[in-house]
């Protein structure tokens, strides 16, 4: 159970024209009561209700006296009744105890008059099961002014340093608020929110986080301490209730600690958000433009791998005839058929070997072996690379058993140990969410290599898998490429050179088509891809076409409808399952809002359904097109974490991907991709829908009440 230690005080005033309109709007034509008109004496500053009141057949007109002769006291006191009064007070202090409750008051009798005092009291209250609030030794204090304004008062007596603390397990929060509010005459509200919160985060804490069937501590373990400020001024309206709000959050964590690593004064920059009630909800980091950029590309040959299929059979290709070395940096390896038949070629290539049917022979490429080294991000946490080191390890003992009984190797297993030991090696990156290696590089020989979007598990590589694609490169960016493998690498081992097996050749001439790309990166130093991505957006004259697989961001998004606003059209793809059911609702949502923004028919989006299988609902693609002469394809996500963060610790990025996507400034190319992958996709795979559509299955996934909270979970992603 979560308990919120709440401080503070919410103060509103409620001036006597306001009250008189308040109560003309709770006088329901029938009722057996009815208010008449309100007065009020300044002298006594007293206010005097007139009150009809029918018991078929009688009926009895009076008045009922308030005024507030003590800040914790309201005394009601009757006048000119003619029905029993004890029988009236009784049914004035029903009522007032069931409008109030939880709130406990203190009422007793004297005379004519209902006395009601506010004690203090602790208040606790379960807005939903895992979720206590507890407001600590509350006080309400009520105060009459001599224009009539009636000012209403709730506040706790102690500040946050000395607040009591909650002996539940969960997360411990310490809150300071501050509401200042008024009415008109016209029951228009306004007003302002101050609030700072202070939230003590354990481990076991982010198991109460779901996110789709897993908790946030399936991800990683953290914990720390977190204080939120937020301001906001509001507006709206009592009767019927509307609330529009905005303002702005910060977050700063003095103490923050995710998988054993500790992190120091890590701040935000401000999140702004708005509000219209009940459940209109938006909240962005307050970013600054990357700046104007323009990637300089050079001539390369490429090649279109769409789907785990095709990039699964080069792989084992270009595995099979690398001469020099293999260098593969991934997010996740999962265990599988696909995985494991990759391991197994690794470790062959290591110890030069390789297996033709069913029998071990010397590799006549490679017949010494070579460099095989493979840096992984697996689930982010040394749990991962645990798992992923158990894979090799059985792999390789099924190996030494297989070359220990070989009819036809003739050196001793102990010799392709040691080439084993020299050649091999696993390198996890554990640093938890604090920063994450989301690359999909593959490297053969420093000559050719392969980007995109594809992890390595049977639910990317096989006929049922996710949809995604890989492009090989070769040309003058795979030495950039590989000087990013080997930057992480030395990240890895510090106080260790890189060491070449042998000295690369040149790299070979280029033939056939060429097509003019640039590599760009997120990492702690360049935010190329987000500013590639806006310039891209920005650029656009006729038509845009997207299809990913999250989409939660607002500079893309504020791109995007800025690109409508100049009268490009939008043709945009995202898959209507998803492996991250947050996205199963923010996806759609950010199509809806970009329907509504453009004219009809200028934004037509599809929602990818795969062909049936069990895995292959999901497009994992990464992909951007515009005006059918520019794209961006790669590792990087429509997110915060692939693109910009919004957090920083002692100046440096917090809290991001490192991710690798390519810059395509080539027409023949780029009509390829629209053709091969989108056109298809959407002709094939998919179902159009309208702005109804969506709203119908926003509805049934929650309705906006959902989707507010999803807002808020893909803070998270």
């Amino acid at each position: 159970m979560k308990t919120w230690q709440a401080v503070g005080r919410l103060r509103s005033k409620w001036p006597l024209p306001v009250l008189k309109a308040l109560l003309s709007k709770l006088n329901p034509p029938g009722s057996q009561i009815q208010l008449g008109e309100l007065g009020f004496d300044a002298l006594t500053q007293s206010y005097t209700l007139a009150v009809r009141a029918q018991q078929w057949p009688l009926w009895d007109n009076f008045q009922i006296k308030l005024n507030s002769p003590h800040p914790q006291q309201i005394k009601l006191s009757l006048q000119d009744n003619w029905f029993p009064s004890g029988q009236i007070l009784d049914r004035l202090q029903t009522g007032i105890e069931e409008r109030v409750s939880p709130l406990k008051l203190r009422i007793s009798h004297a005379q004519n008059s209902l006395v009601i005092q506010w004690p203090l009291q602790n208040l606790s209250l379960k807005p939903r099961p895992e979720l206590s609030l507890s407001l600590s030794q509350l006080m309400l204090k009520t105060q009459i002014y001599t224009d009539g304004t009636l000012e209403l008062g709730i506040h706790t007596v102690h500040n946050a340093q000395n607040a009591p603390k909650s002996k539940n397990s969960g997360i411990l929060t310490l809150a300071q608020s501050e509401i200042d509010g008024c009415l008109g005459s016209n029951l228009k509200l306004q007003g302002s929110l101050n609030f700072k919160s202070h939230l003590e985060i354990l481990p076991s804490d982010l198991a109460q986080i779901q996110l789709g069937q897993e908790t946030l501590s399936d991800r990683f373990q953290a914990a720390g301490k977190i204080d939120i400020a937020l301001k906001s001024p509001f507006k709206g309206q009592l009767l019927p209730f509307k609330l529009q709000a905005k303002g702005q959050t910060t977050v700063n964590m003095p103490e923050f600690q995710a998988e054993g690593q500790h992190y120091r004064n890590v701040s935000s920059v401000p999140f702004l958000w708005k509000y219209h009630s009940p459940f209109d909800f938006s909240i962005w980091p307050d970013l600054p433009h990357p700046g104007n950029y323009q990637p300089q590309t050079m001539p390369h040959q490429l090649k279109l791998f769409i789907d785990g299929p095709a990039y699964f059979s080069e792989m084992k290709r270009v595995i099979a005839t690398a001469q020099l070395s293999i260098d593969q940096e991934i997010f996740v390896f999962y265990d599988g058929k696909t995985t494991r038949e990759l391991a197994r070629l690794y470790l062959l290539k290591a110890m030069g070997l390789r297996e033709q049917a069913g029998q071990l022979t010397a590799d006549p490429l490679a017949p010494y072996g070579i460099r095989v080294f493979l840096l992984h991000n697996h689930d982010l946490n040394q749990r991962g690379a645990d798992k992923v080191a158990a894979i090799f390890a059985q792999v390789q003992t099924d190996l030494f058993k297989q070359i220990g009984h070989s009819p036809t190797l003739q050196m001793p297993l102990a010799q392709y140990q040691s080439r084993l030991k020299q050649h091999f090696e696993i390198s996890p990156l554990s640093r938890g969410i604090a920063k994450s290696d989301h690359r999909k590089l593959l490297i053969i020989d420093g000559q050719i290599a392969y980007a995109g979007g594809l992890n390595l598990a049977d639910s990317y590589l096989t006929a049922d898998s996710y949809h995604d694609l890989m492009i090989q490169v070769q040309g003058p960016a795979v030495a950039q490429m590989h000087q990013m493998f080997k930057d992480n690498w030395q990240d890895l081992h510090p106080g260790q050179r890189w060491k070449e097996d042998r000295t690369h050749p040149p790299p070979a001439k280029l033939s056939g088509p060429l097509s003019q790309i640039a590599v760009l990166t997120t990492d702690d130093q360049s935010l190329q891809i987000e500013a590639a991505l806006l310039n891209l957006i920005g650029a656009a004259k006729d038509t845009i076409r997207l299809e990913h697989a999250y989409i939660y961001h607002e500079p893309v998004e504020r791109a995007l409808r800025q690109a409508l606003d100049r009268g490009v059209k939008l043709e945009l793809i995202v898959s209507e399952r998803n492996d991250e059911t947050v996205f199963e609702v923010l996806n759609p949502a950010a199509l809806l809002t970009l329907m509504q923004a453009g004219k009809p028919g200028q934004v037509k989006a599809w929602l990818y359904q795969g062909r049936g299988g069990e895995n292959d609902f999901m497009s994992h693609t990464k992909f951007l097109s515009v005006d059918g002469q520019f794209a961006l394809v790669g590792s990087a996500n429509l997110v915060p974490r692939s693109l910009h963060s919004p957090f920083s610790t002692e100046g440096r990025p917090l809290l991001f991907n490192e991710e690798l996507s390519l810059y395509i400034a080539d027409a023949g190319f780029v009509q390829t991709l629209d053709q091969t992958l989108f056109e298809r996709d959407k002709n094939e795979r998919c179902r159009a829908v309208e702005a109804p559509d969506l709203e119908k299955l926003l509805e049934s996934r929650g309705g906006p009440k959902q989707l507010l909270l999803e807002k808020l979970k893909g803070l998270l992603s």
